[in-house]
């Protein structure tokens, strides 16, 4: 390998680390959370069936958008923004409070990745899927590298 190829393959690696990871990241953490025990977390869109009937709450999350910027003329450091979709799910006899307790404890639990915004939806009755549905977005800032070119994680 040439250094020129050996460093396109670093950066593509890290590039792909950084657009797939935010959601791994997340999910093991809020999966680990003491304030979040009894709630399920997967992937947005996975292949995977799921029971039909809801027996606790289910939160989906999803990349959302995600930018980087340069933080000041001429440094080499980059920042961006992430934002990641919550898509909660609760049946309907745990009732609205369900859903808002569980967005209560992501926020709690995600506080330590220097969130900027966090937004949601007021709750509603899913008629497809027949359960009580909030959407979130929760946005935080990211440090994508060290001014030396080496990418590292904060957060």
């Amino acid at each position: 390998l040439s250094p020129s190829s050996a460093a396109s393959d670093v950066y593509k690696r890290q590039v792909m680390k950084w657009t797939t990871d935010p959601v791994t990241q997340v999910l093991a953490k809020l999966r680990d959370s003491a304030a979040l025990q009894g709630v399920d977390f997967c992937r947005a869109y996975p292949d995977q069936m799921k029971p039909s009937r809801l027996l606790r709450p289910v939160v989906a999350v999803r990349l959302a958008e995600m930018d980087g910027t340069s933080d000041a003329v001429g440094e080499e450091s980059r920042a961006g923004q992430i934002a990641l979709c919550f898509d909660l799910y609760a049946p309907p006899a745990a009732g609205t409070g369900a859903l808002q307790q569980v967005l209560s404890g992501i926020c709690r639990t995600l506080l330590d990745r220097r969130v900027c915004a966090v937004s949601a939806g007021a709750p509603q009755a899913d008629t497809y899927t027949g359960c009580l549905h909030l959407r979130a977005t929760l946005t935080y800032r990211e440090d994508l590298e060290d001014g030396d070119g080496e990418y590292e994680r904060t957060g």
